[in-house]
């Protein structure tokens, strides 16, 4: 939220921020922006549940292998999960590939975990995945910002996110994703 805000850290921030030169313009959108980004984070602590969280982890230590899923530039999210799960020691691929993703029944098997993450479920290759990952007998974990989309019935936990449009970017939409 900061780096939306043009600034490179905290300090910087509160620096220009308490200083005279600081705009009020400027001010009112910082405020803004980490407003909505406290929204985020509150609203998407308040959906979860304790035991989808556990049931989760159980899920990642019983599984011979992951897959991460996901499209556009939510991929650079399953890129970070990927990370932390290598780190663990896990075997853990991530898949953003369209094409790959609507064959999972080629690469899922029982004992597998699939983890689906997607702001908004735009993408109806996610859902050719959870299906067909499904039918192959693994587990699937979907994490999404908008419920009732064709994940949810897939999926063995649904992890409900908070996302809003914070900063506007025409490339990539201005939708957070924060809350993934």
């Amino acid at each position: 939220a900061i780096r939306k805000c043009g600034y490179a850290s905290l300090a910087e921030m509160r620096v220009k921020l308490s200083s005279a030169a600081a705009s009020e313009k400027q001010s009112h959108l910082v405020n803004e922006i980490l407003a909505k980004s406290y929204t985020e984070c509150v609203r998407t602590i308040e959906n979860i549940q304790t035991s989808s969280i556990l049931k989760i982890v159980e899920y990642i230590r019983q599984a011979n292998r992951i897959f991460i899923i996901s499209s556009g530039s939510t991929a650079l999210v399953a890129q970070e999960l990927e990370f932390h799960l290598q780190c663990q020691r896990c075997s853990v691929w991530t898949i953003s590939d369209s094409r790959m993703q609507s064959q999972m029944d080629r690469f899922a098997k029982e004992n597998d975990l699939v983890i689906i993450i997607s702001v908004a479920n735009s993408t109806p290759e996610l859902a050719m995945a959870a299906e067909r990952s499904k039918q192959q007998g693994a587990k699937v974990v979907v994490c999404c910002c908008k419920p009732n989309t064709p994940l949810e019935q897939f999926a063995d936990v649904f992890l409900l996110g908070y996302s809003q449009p914070i900063v506007p970017n025409h490339i990539y939409g201005s939708t957070s994703r924060l809350a993934l």
